[in-house]
């Protein structure tokens, strides 16, 4: 897994909030749907004891992308991960290999 990837993704992230925050919490979903790549990402930044919804934009998502297929193994790849970051620089990620919940909804509609 490529540290420049990450920290080129959390650069993203980051870029996308103006004010003040205290932590950044993204949430993304990427699995195929009807044969198409789909993605689903809950964003939320948090500000002193507000917390407010922001939309990914196509850069941070391309970001996500390019992470998850540079770790895709024999064609497995994660479906769902988390991203904290905080104002520090601090960030973590962990990823899941499980059905993302958000899409297996699309899928059985």
């Amino acid at each position: 897994m490529s540290i420049e990837l990450q920290e080129s993704t959390v650069s993203e992230v980051v870029s996308l909030v103006k004010d003040d925050w205290t932590r950044i919490t993204v949430n993304i979903e990427i699995d195929g749907v009807d044969g198409e790549l789909v993605v689903s990402p809950d964003v939320s930044v948090f500000k002193s004891k507000e917390e407010q919804q922001i939309s990914l934009g196509i850069d941070a998502v391309d970001c996500f992308e390019e992470l998850r297929e540079s770790m895709s193994q024999e064609g497995e790849a994660w479906k769902i991960c988390d991203l904290e970051i905080l104002n520090s620089g601090k960030y973590t990620y962990s990823f899941s290999y499980e059905e993302p919940p958000r899409l297996t909804k699309l899928k059985n509609s």
